[in-house]
């Protein structure tokens, strides 16, 4: 089925959260919440998964690309780029999650679902 439409936050929010639907695929169900609560909050939000993965349709991001990582490397991508000017919170359960943010700790941040925010 359809995703209703996730509510949007203006590129220029002073945080960011981005979250790998791959790894954490049982947030799905939870994404319009999870959307509001960061509109609420300026967050931007954004969701990533495969385009060929179960939940794409949820995801605010697909990644097109058919390569094992492609959806990390994405993430990873855009947490560099958002966190020349804002805080980002990459909520993942791999490595590539810690490894962005162990390069600018004071502008990025990891989480994974078992351990503390």
């Amino acid at each position: 089925r359809e995703a209703a439409a996730l509510p949007r936050v203006p590129a220029t929010a002073a945080k960011a959260l981005l979250l790998d639907l791959e790894n954490l695929a049982f947030l799905a169900g939870h994404l319009p919440p999870i959307a509001l609560l960061c509109a609420q909050s300026t967050i931007e939000f954004r969701s990533y998964t495969a385009a060929r993965h179960e939940h794409a349709n949820r995801a605010t991001h697909p990644v097109a690309s058919r390569e094992k990582e492609a959806v990390d490397v994405a993430i990873v991508w855009d947490a560099a780029t958002l966190a020349r000017d804002r805080e980002v919170l990459v909520v993942t359960d791999d490595l590539f999650g810690r490894t962005v943010a162990s390069v600018r700790p004071d502008r990025c941040r990891h989480a994974t679902w078992a351990g503390p925010l």
